[in-house]
C-alpha cells in the first residue's frame, strides 16, 4: 500500500548548534508568497535534514529522495524511478536589519540499471557542490541561489530572490536571447500596520523566470517532483506580480489576493 499523503518528521536537537531531522514533508526558503529556490508547490518527499546554528549564521543540509513519473520498464507495477537532491543553504545576519543566505542544490538520479543511487560523493556537507561534480564528471543539474531580505523598520521590509540555473555574461549582454541563460529573479515588499492601521498588512511581488530555468537534458534531471516545479508552480518562461492585503478587526478577518502572470508553454 501506498500512503501517498501521509507527512511527519523526527527532530532530536543534540545541543544549542547542531539539530537533525528525518521525515517526509515540504520545505520553503524566503520571504516571499512565492520561491524561486525551493517552495512547499510539490508533493512530500522523503528527506533528512541538519541545521547546525552558530553566532549569526544557520547552516542547513538537506538530501531528499524525489520521483518522477516514469518508469524504466514498460510494466505497470514497476515504481517511478528515482532521483536525489542535495541542497546547502547558508543564511547569514548582516547587523540587525539585513540578512542575506546563499543556496546551491544538486539533481540527480539512478542510471538505466539502477547502479547509481545516492551518490555519496554529494553527503559533502559544505557548501558550493561544484567542485565535487567537476570532480567526478557529473552530468547532473546544479543550480545555485540567492535570498536577502532588508528591514526599512519595524514596519516594513524588502526581499528578494536571484536564482542561477546557467549563466554566462557575454550572452547576457549580447541581448540575443540566448536559450542557455536560464535565471530568475524576484522582488518584493512586505508592509505592516499600513498607514498606522492596526493589524492592516499588505505584500507586492514581482517574480520573472527565463525559459529553459530549473530544466535539463534529461528529464530525470530537471527541478521537479512528480512532474511539479520544486520552486515556482508556473516552472519557467513566466512573470508574475502578486498583491495581498490582509485585515483583522476584531472577529472579522480579511484576505485578499490577486495574482497576474503571463506565462510561454512549450508547443508540440
Amino acid at each position: 500500500f501506498d500512503y501517498a499523503f501521509s507527512t511527519g518528521s523526527i527532530n532530536f536537537q543534540l545541543n544549542r548548534h547542531f539539530t537533525f531531522e528525518f521525515g517526509q514533508d515540504r520545505h520553503f526558503i524566503g520571504d516571499g508568497y512565492r520561491s524561486l529556490l525551493l517552495s512547499d508547490n510539490a508533493f512530500h518527499y522523503p528527506y533528512f535534514k541538519i541545521i547546525t546554528d552558530v553566532w549569526k549564521i544557520r547552516y542547513v543540509n538537506l538530501f531528499m529522495e524525489l520521483r518522477d513519473l516514469t518508469r524504466d520498464y514498460l510494466n505497470d507495477q514497476s515504481p517511478f524511478d528515482k532521483k536525489y537532491a542535495s541542497m546547502h543553504y547558508l543564511d547569514i545576519n548582516i547587523g540587525k536589519r539585513a540578512s542575506i543566505g546563499i543556496f546551491e542544490t544538486v539533481i540527480w538520479h539512478a542510471d538505466s540499471g539502477g547502479a547509481r543511487g545516492f551518490d555519496m560523493g554529494y553527503l559533502n556537507p559544505f557548501i558550493f557542490l561544484r567542485p565535487v561534480e567537476f570532480s567526478i564528471n557529473s552530468p547532473d543539474n546544479v543550480l545555485m541561489g540567492i535570498n536577502a531580505k532588508f528591514m526599512i523598520n519595524s514596519r516594513n521590509l524588502l526581499y528578494g530572490q536571484l536564482m542561477l540555473d546557467e549563466f554566462l555574461l557575454e550572452n547576457v549582454k549580447s541581448g540575443k536571447g540566448w536559450w542557455a541563460n536560464k535565471q530568475g529573479i524576484q522582488a518584493g515588499f512586505k508592509s505592516f500596520d499600513v498607514l498606522g492601521v492596526k493589524n492592516l498588512y499588505l505584500q507586492g511581488e514581482m517574480n520573472y523566470v527565463r525559459p529553459y530555468t530549473y530544466q535539463h537534458r534529461d528529464v530525470l534531471g530537471s527541478y521537479s517532483h512528480h512532474r511539479a516545479p520544486l520552486a515556482h508552480p508556473l516552472g519557467a518562461n513566466f512573470w508574475e506580480a502578486v498583491g495581498i492585503v490582509r485585515y483583522n478587526y476584531k472577529r472579522w478577518h480579511l484576505d485578499a489576493k490577486i495574482s497576474l502572470a503571463e506565462v510561454g508553454y512549450d508547443t508540440a
